[in-house]
């Protein structure tokens, strides 16, 4: 008798995709400033899909509060589509809360025009093509990038991309650019969305003052930030290395440079929750541009409520 249909299973039970689980839920990590989990930890939780990463990566479980939106934000990594909307925010200038750290998603007009117009745009290419592209796109961080291998004309992306093209591709002929911003505010052009990094010291260390005499050499002088600047091809993070003439000379990577310099560029803000936030717009934005998400309007007054108890959880001592 004739097959009248195929059942494809893709959470490792019969096809082993258990390291594109892992790295889903591991770029989630990273979005929200945790540290990636090895495969092997993460491999016994891949035959339960969405429940068992999003349990072990974050002891998230069905019945909580926030399990459906990292539910969602999960599901949209994996499936390669999960749009970083921190990355547009400075483009439209887009504040996320107000002075006394209420969301205000719903009420910030920029949020709406920025999201009207990435719909716009994902509609324009169509859902699905995009899906399509992205599920025979490389890894972003591998030397097959969709951009490195010309499938790809332009994408938004950090100054790394400067040293990878150097070491893998040194004969691409590229150019660098502050992204377009709202047509409606010019002046913001030149910015863009900035972060750094947090490091931290052990409780209890041994040499506690030494350790502060390390980071603050490593994160205040400007040899040592340019040096490891001139490294790794990151942009260092005060305003005096950003001028170093020990930095090295390179077009593509000034930009990155001015960008971080520009009063207007701006990062997430941290709260209680840390940036567990991300989650619940990202799960949002995952459902928005597949046409799910209803009405924006509603749906942004929605966010703002499950932000606002997501940090009052977080004050009060619970997980984000």
């Amino acid at each position: 008798m004739p097959s009248r249909a195929a059942l494809f299973d893709f959470d490792g039970t019969l096809a082993d995709t258990a390291a594109d689980l892992a790295a889903a839920v591991n770029r989630m990590r990273t979005e929200q400033g945790h540290g990636p989990l090895p495969l092997e930890k993460l491999r016994p939780f891949a035959s339960a899909g969405a429940r068992g990463l999003v349990h072990a990566a974050f002891g998230v479980k069905p019945g909580d509060a926030e399990y459906e939106s990292m539910r969602e934000a999960f599901l949209g990594f994996y499936a390669g589509n999960a749009p970083d909307m921190s990355a547009y925010a400075p483009l439209f200038g887009a504040k996320y809360v107000d002075g006394g750290g209420h969301s205000v998603l719903s009420k910030d007009p920029s949020w709406t025009r920025m999201l009207k117009w990435q719909k716009s745009l994902v509609d324009w290419y169509g859902y699905k093509n995009l899906q399509k592209f992205n599920a025979g796109a490389a890894d972003e961080f591998s030397a097959s990038d969709a951009f490195v291998i010309k499938k790809l004309a332009m994408m938004i992306d950090g100054e790394w991309r400067v040293a990878f093209i150097q070491a893998e591709h040194p004969s691409l002929d590229y150019g660098t650019a502050p992204a377009p911003v709202d047509d409606a505010k010019p002046n913001l052009y030149g910015a863009g969305y900035v972060n750094g990094t947090i490091i931290g010291i052990p409780k209890g260390v041994k040499h506690k003052d030494q350790a502060w005499a390390l980071l603050k050499y490593l994160t205040f002088n400007s040899h040592p930030l340019a040096q490891f600047s001139n490294l790794i091809r990151n942009v260092p993070t005060t305003k005096q290395s950003l001028n170093s003439k020990e930095i090295k000379p390179d077009a593509h990577f000034k930009t990155f440079l001015t960008i971080f310099a520009n009063p207007n560029s701006k990062t997430t803000p941290i709260t209680a929750a840390g940036n567990a936030y991300g989650t619940l717009i990202q799960a949002f934005a995952v459902k928005w541009q597949a046409g799910h998400a209803g009405d924006l309007q509603a749906g942004l007054q929605k966010l703002d409520k499950q932000i606002d108890a997501q940090l009052k959880q977080a004050q009060a001592g619970g997980v984000p």
